[in-house]
Formats: C-alpha cells, sequence, structure tokens
C-alpha cells in the first residue's frame, strides 16, 4: 500500500521540527552545560511513522494532544496576563480585540496540529499501520 501524501507531509513536519530541535540543542549547548530539547523525539516519530511502525504512529498522536493542549494553555495564559499583571478581572479588561501577527501565528499552528491528528486518526492511516504488521 502507497502511503497518503497528507501522511508523508506528517512525517516530514515531524522530522523538520526534530530537526529544527536538534539544531538549537547544538547551538544552545556549551562545554559546561548540555541542553536536550524534547522536541528531539520528532525525528524518530517520523522515522516511525515513515516505517508505518503502529507504536510510532500512538506516540505520534500523543505528541499531537500534548502540543495542543501546551499551545492552547499557553496562549490562555499570555492573553489573560499580558503585562505579567495577575489581577484577573483587569488582565481580561486589557485583552486586545484586534488580531495580532502572534495570535495569527497561533492560530495557524493550532490548525495545523488539528489536521495533523486528523490525518493520523483516519480509518485509511489506520488500516495503513495495521496492514503493516500483518
Amino acid at each position: 500500500m502507497n502511503r497518503p501524501l497528507s501522511l508523508i507531509i506528517v512525517v516530514g513536519l515531524f522530522i523538520l521540527v526534530g530537526a529544527a530541535a536538534a539544531w538549537q540543542t547544538i547551538a544552545q549547548t556549551s562545554p559546561n552545560q548540555i541542553f536536550i530539547n524534547p522536541l528531539l523525539l520528532c525525528i524518530f516519530v517520523g522515522i516511525g511513522l515513515f516505517r508505518r511502525r503502529q507504536l510510532w504512529r500512538y506516540i505520534a498522536l500523543a505528541c499531537v494532544w500534548v502540543l495542543i493542549i501546551a499551545l492552547v494553555a499557553s496562549t490562555a495564559v499570555i492573553y489573560a496576563f499580558p503585562n505579567g499583571d495577575y489581577n484577573f478581572m483587569a488582565a481580561w479588561s486589557a485583552l486586545p480585540l484586534k488580531v495580532s501577527s502572534t495570535t495569527l501565528g497561533l492560530i495557524i499552528i493550532l490548525s495545523v496540529l488539528i489536521w495533523m491528528r486528523w490525518v493520523l486518526a483516519r480509518k485509511d492511516v489506520y488500516d495503513l499501520f495495521s496492514s503493516r504488521d500483518a
């Protein structure tokens, strides 16, 4: 069975994120300090998805869900307390009403994550990973 183009794009996104994490790890590691970015796992997830391993599909779904939850939670905190002001009512009254470039970027990232989750949970992708083990 051939891999659908959408799955190949998801594999590429995982490997791209993992490669960016590897680059950041290399750039921020000094002789006295070791920095390891947890997104390095994305390289292995991408390779596992490319090889159609069911376990890596489950790990990829878990990673996408964790990223969606983290993105929504961090966005809520940033917009609830824009100036580090923890007075809850004052923070909500100061929310910007226009869409900023940051908000647009967050919406795009969230949309891509939701799309990746949809691709990984589709029936044809599930069947593709199931038939690989049989």
